[in-house]
């Protein structure tokens, strides 16, 4: 009986032996992380000018009901809520770099699953945006602002923009939110985290 576990124990540690390692390539880990960084700064940037419509509307004065202009104030409101959640999931590869290996891949993988999570919720808040822009002709309706037609007509053609527009980008953010998915779990796979 003791003869069997051991030759089964041996088995087991020549099986394990035999193994193939991967090996950790450092220059890669550094160079993902280096171009990561450059990556989310350009993002942000871009997120940041991606409010300069809400400034243009607030220096121009745009003809636009009362209620119209509560929408847009409160689609302001939440751009500007989410921008901050943004900076937030991109800080980790936008802070200061040290040259220590193990902090490049630990910021790395702590990246790949920010980005994961700011693919994951660009999805709702795209369906937020048209229900909102869908929903705000109608009530300008029901208060009288302006006419059944009116409504009608604006808000069918807001939503089909925002919905061919939007439509794409959900996609997209989906497949961007697997890859990162993805990559996180194979990073983490050969750090052994």
């Amino acid at each position: 009986m003791i003869e069997t576990e051991n030759s089964s124990d041996i088995e087991l540690q020549k099986l394990w032996q035999k193994q193939t390692i991967s090996p950790l390539d450092l220059n890669d880990i550094r160079r993902r992380a280096t171009l990561q960084t450059r990556k989310q700064r350009f993002y942000l940037a871009l997120d940041i000018i991606s409010l300069s419509p809400w400034l243009l509307f607030f220096i121009i004065d745009i003809e636009l009901p009362p209620s119209q202009k509560v929408f847009l104030f409160v689609f302001m409101i939440m751009s500007l809520l989410t921008l901050l959640y943004i900076i937030k999931l991109r800080w980790t590869s936008l802070r200061s770099m040290n040259k220590n290996t193990g902090d490049y891949s630990l910021r790395l993988l702590q990246q790949l699953k920010n980005n994961q999570r700011l693919a994951y919720i660009n999805k709702p808040i795209s369906f937020i945006v048209i229900l909102g822009s869908a929903c705000m002709e109608p009530v300008s309706y029901l208060l009288g602002e302006i006419t059944l037609a009116q409504a009608m007509y604006k808000g069918a053609i807001s939503f089909a923009i925002l919905a061919a527009s939007l439509g794409p980008w959900v996609w997209w953010f989906h497949r961007r939110e697997k890859r990162f998915e993805r990559e996180a779990a194979e990073l983490s796979r050969i750090l052994k985290i």
